[in-house]
């Protein structure tokens, strides 16, 4: 069941809406042993009840870590006793302000970004947010941001435009970051940082088809940062 999970959330996530419902057959099929050419391996031993409901598209479900070897479906956990970061909660969620653009209503869109959020600082891996402008994804993460621990992490904000050039970016990483030894810098013992970037599409291609302040941040995904390697 995680990896039936993980290819729909690991291999498939960047897949528009309109091609969402061809695929959600074509993966029933395919699970199912019907695709012609692409019979069941023996070892996939699922059975029935252990296979994703289709009372609505597989992209709606989620596991159910409740009960093991189910399934359940995104919208379920909105009225739950609360996702993770606190933004799967039900009712309104506010975050920090008294003003009525401080809250936020949780929905299945904000759990599935709570959830995918907390799992990648688990397991400290990068994670893009893609999605149409508006539709809060700097709005939720900067709200799960602020609820992370201030013992225990440090947290690094860099709002990207069009003029964000490679000295900047370094310098906002930098300037987070505590001296470990020669050219080598990390968080302050005992902590973690994590550094959220938002809107990294807007910086310019430079001359040689490339983006400096991007092609910086691929060379800090390391657990400190070496001013020899930048």
């Amino acid at each position: 069941m995680a990896f039936l999970f993980s290819i729909l959330w690991g291999l498939c996530c960047t897949m528009t809406s309109a091609s969402k419902p061809a695929f959600d057959a074509f993966f029933r099929n395919l699970v199912d042993g019907l695709t012609k050419g692409h019979a069941k391996p023996a070892s996939f031993r699922l059975g029935r009840s252990n296979l994703i409901p289709d009372h609505a598209s597989i992209f709606d479900y989620t596991l159910d870590v409740d009960k093991p070897g189910s399934w359940v479906k995104w919208a379920d956990q909105v009225s739950g006793a609360g996702g993770p970061g606190g933004l799967g909660g039900p009712g309104w969620d506010r975050d920090g302000g008294m003003g009525p653009e401080s809250f936020i209503v949780p929905t299945a869109e904000t759990v599935k970004q709570a959830f995918f959020l907390e799992l990648a600082m688990t397991q400290q891996r990068p994670l893009a947010m893609v999605g149409h402008s508006g539709t809060g994804k700097s709005f939720v993460t900067g709200s799960f941001l602020r609820r992370l621990s201030k013992d225990k992490f440090l947290t690094n904000v860099i709002n990207f435009s069009a003029r964000t050039t490679v000295t900047y970016t370094q310098d906002v990483i930098m300037s987070k970051l505590d001296r470990r030894r020669k050219g080598v810098f990390g968080p302050a013992m005992g902590k973690k940082c994590v550094v959220f970037v938002d809107d990294l599409n807007l910086p310019q291609v430079d001359a040689s088809e490339s983006i400096p302040a991007v092609e910086l941040l691929r060379q800090v995904r390391l657990p400190f940062l070496s001013l020899a390697k930048v």
